[in-house]
């Protein structure tokens, strides 16, 4: 039995993006997108549900939510489960407050769970043709999709 660390995976993706970068091939649209539902998963599975307790859990966690909530519109194949009113909006590319009237008005079904509106990402409009990489996918971005994923 082997054993792989982090540096060694940090190292290999660095390596996989080198490859990527010289790589005269073209990317296809359906790799990119892969790749975009993909770290999007990823981000949504670092920052996990709220964590209470500590100060100092509580600014890690905020400063992971920014990250997440920094990231480019994703396209809404991957995403699933419920999400709060700030991530729906996020995921429509629409202003919170603006998801928030929806929710009000009926326009999006929500529930409230005592703390938050949460949206069932079911009732979003969403492409259902994107999915994550797939780990048999030999083409360059789809390996180094899934090295991200091995890292998280």
């Amino acid at each position: 039995m082997t054993t792989t660390t982090l540096g060694d995976l940090l190292a290999r993706t660095d390596d996989l993006c080198r490859k990527l970068r010289d790589s005269p091939d073209p990317v296809p649209l359906t790799a990119w997108e892969s790749f975009d539902a993909t770290a999007y998963l990823l981000m949504r599975e670092l920052v996990g549900p709220a964590r209470t307790g500590s100060r100092a859990v509580a600014l890690s966690h905020a400063a992971l939510c920014r990250v997440r909530d920094a990231y480019p519109p994703p396209l809404r194949g991957a995403a699933t489960g419920s999400v709060g009113a700030r991530e729906a909006a996020h995921l429509l590319d629409r202003p919170r407050s603006a998801v928030i009237a929806n929710i009000r008005k009926g326009q999006i079904p929500a529930t409230w769970d005592g703390r938050q509106c949460l949206v069932d990402v079911t009732n979003l409009p969403s492409r259902n043709d994107v999915r994550p990489a797939d780990p048999r996918n030999p083409e360059p971005l789809s390996r180094l999709t899934r090295r991200l994923l091995s890292q998280g």
